[in-house]
């Protein structure tokens, strides 16, 4: 049985999952209210202690109960296989769901999610509110190199001086 213990705001919150299949009707006999219990039969189910009684919850269509954090959340779909096999190493937004993201790394997918409610922007590459998001979308000109040869060429010589007088 694995112990995990994070502190949300003011309050401290206590999580048991245990591995095993079934559930001990038992288990909150003189235990603190904020203990919870993943439903080991249940991938949307859960069990918190109310005065030594477990409650029974579920989390909302289209959600699991994932232990690591104490929370519903959206599962996490398999990664498009295909998607970075020919982009370089970065990351790269979801074309069908605006929270999601993959990282790409040596051609392999990593997918990941924002948490409600956050989205992903490619701008900045990050998780942000859909107010902060929009503030990031901003249309520019295409950009223009201009190449300064007289700025090389006395970088060069200055270079080649120190060189010579030993500096380096």
């Amino acid at each position: 049985m694995a112990t995990v213990l994070f502190c949300t705001g003011v309050s401290m919150l206590m999580i048991l999952h245990s591995a095993a299949t079934a559930f001990d009707p038992n288990v909150c006999v003189g235990k603190p209210k904020q203990l919870i219990y993943a439903d080991p039969t249940d991938l949307r189910g859960f069990y918190s202690c109310e005065g030594g009684h477990a409650i029974h919850h579920s989390c909302q269509q289209g959600e699991v109960f994932e232990p690591k954090v104490g929370n519903c959340v959206v599962p996490l779909p398999a990664p498009s296989p295909g998607f970075c096999t020919l982009k370089p190493d970065g990351i790269y937004k979801d074309p069908t769901n605006k929270a999601g993201f993959y990282k790409c790394v040596s051609g392999a997918p990593f997918y990941r999610i924002c948490q409600r409610p956050l989205l992903f922007n490619s701008s900045t590459a990050a998780c942000e509110s859909e107010a902060s998001a929009q503030l990031h979308t901003i249309t520019m000109p295409p950009l223009k190199l201009w190449r300064i040869g007289r700025v090389r060429r006395s970088l060069t010589t200055t270079a080649r001086k120190e060189t010579s007088a030993g500096t380096y």
